[in-house]
């Protein structure tokens, strides 16, 4: 009971010191700066005849638009590899980037990445006309 008790008066001693009625105010400052969305415009990747057993390389132009009178830095992203069809028939195309993942848009907000496709015609390959596509992903850093 006396420890009852000393634990009461304790609260009572203790929670009267406590002043919940003291507050602090502050001012936080909010910016926001709102931006273009990205755009890209690209031209088709066309190779000619390949001969069997041979290699052939192609390259497209991937032009990019962002926002004005900042020198933003943007992400690319492409598959390492599609599969090119002609029905059953497949094809594997390998992708390259000049640029790697990154680049730095001009003061105008533009740039371009140049994707270089790489098609390995084996003399096993069955002939035919393989067309595909893939996706070229950019996004503000």
């Amino acid at each position: 009971m006396k420890i009852i008790l000393f634990f009461l008066i304790s609260v009572v001693i203790f929670s009267q010191n406590v002043n919940v009625d003291d507050s602090v105010e502050g001012n936080l400052n909010i910016t926001a700066n709102v931006i273009a969305n990205l755009t890209i415009e690209n031209s088709n990747m066309e190779f000619n005849d390949i001969p069997l057993a041979s290699d052939a390389i192609a390259f497209t132009d991937v032009d990019i638009d962002g926002s004005t009178d900042t020198q933003d830095t943007v992400t690319i992203s492409i598959p390492k590899t599609i599969q090119m069809k002609d029905g059953e028939k497949t094809m594997t195309l390998y992708l390259s980037s000049e640029k790697k993942e990154k680049l730095v848009l001009d003061e105008n907000g533009k740039g371009s990445v140049k994707i270089k496709g790489t098609l390995n015609a084996e003399d096993t390959t069955v002939i035919g006309d393989y067309t595909g596509t893939f996706d070229v992903t950019v996004k503000y850093d």
